[in-house]
């Protein structure tokens, strides 16, 4: 009987154990960093050299200033810029609302529910559209949320256009031409209203010898004159005029970038690192220049 009950409560150990494993690596940013990067490969290490892209650049500018995020904000994946306040989501899919100086205004909001590892990466980039957060990613719909008491509150969700319902997108913008998305190619922008794609024209910007398709996009932000792309590899910002033809290639220092907003003239770069790198700031740079 002793020997049995032994059995048992080492089988419930062993169980408990598993269980207790299985939660860490689920729930946690360390079991998180193990499954996405150490098991599944990390994409850390990209080339970031704008010269040895498959662009050439019209000219390269370095950051003029640089903010330090929150300890507690990690791994941003979009940013918006307006008069008085900078939005910025991550890759666990939370927002985090901070001043012009990038000191949080409000505590942090989980936008999306769940265990870490289903939400990691769910939520690629947000804009700002009547005060309202608008979201997408990998999450299947246009998200929307609106500020309540003390967090922000998911509304109903928009339909994307069927012909763009299985798309993995990384940047969206809005201007007076509509809703815009961004995959991780190169190649075309992708109107979310109508689900219409639109080739980027490079014209001469396209290196003879070099492979668009290596390139990847990792935001997008507009306004009534212009788009911006920003590369997470080779990194640069794209500036196309709204015929969709690169108009500049600007090299840049920030690194691994991973979104970008305009304000101003100015532009403000995110960038990505994975848990045990050092936080990497926000970079603006003066596009008047």
């Amino acid at each position: 009987m002793t020997s049995d009950m032994n059995t048992s409560t080492k089988i419930l150990i062993v169980l408990a154990t598993i269980v207790g494993f299985a939660l860490v690596l689920a729930n946690t940013r360390v079991g998180v960093f193990l499954v996405f990067d150490v098991v599944g490969g990390s994409t850390d290490n990209l080339v970031t050299d704008t010269s040895t892209g498959p662009l050439s650049t019209s000219r390269s500018i370095l950051a003029d200033s640089r903010f330090s995020l929150p300890p507690e904000l990690e791994q941003p994946s979009g940013i918006v810029v307006d008069e008085s306040t900078v939005y910025i989501s991550t890759d666990q899919a939370e927002l985090f609302v901070l001043d012009r100086q990038f000191i949080l205004k409000e505590p942090k909001s989980d936008l999306i529910g769940g265990i870490l590892l289903l939400k990691q990466g769910s939520l690629e980039a947000i804009t700002l559209v009547d005060e309202q957060v608008v979201g997408i990613g990998e999450i299947g719909v246009i998200g929307v949320w609106a500020r309540a008491a003390n967090h922000w509150e998911r509304l109903e969700d928009l339909p994307l256009p069927e012909s763009l319902s299985n798309s993995e997108f990384t940047g969206v913008c809005m201007n007076g031409m509509g809703r815009w998305a961004t995959t991780d190619g190169a190649q075309e922008l992708f109107n979310l209203d109508d689900g219409s794609e639109h080739s980027i024209s490079y014209g001469s910007f396209a290196k003879p010898d070099g492979d668009l398709t290596q390139l990847m996009i990792s935001g997008v932000d507009c306004n009534e004159d212009n788009f911006y792309l920003i590369t997470e590899n080779f990194t640069s910002i794209i500036v196309l005029d709204l015929d969709f033809r690169v108009m500049e290639v600007i090299g840049i220092d920030a690194g691994e970038a991973s979104d970008i907003a305009i304000h101003n003239l100015s532009a403000y770069v995110t960038v990505d690192h994975n848990l045990f790198d050092d936080r990497p700031p926000v970079y603006r740079y003066e596009l008047s220049q």
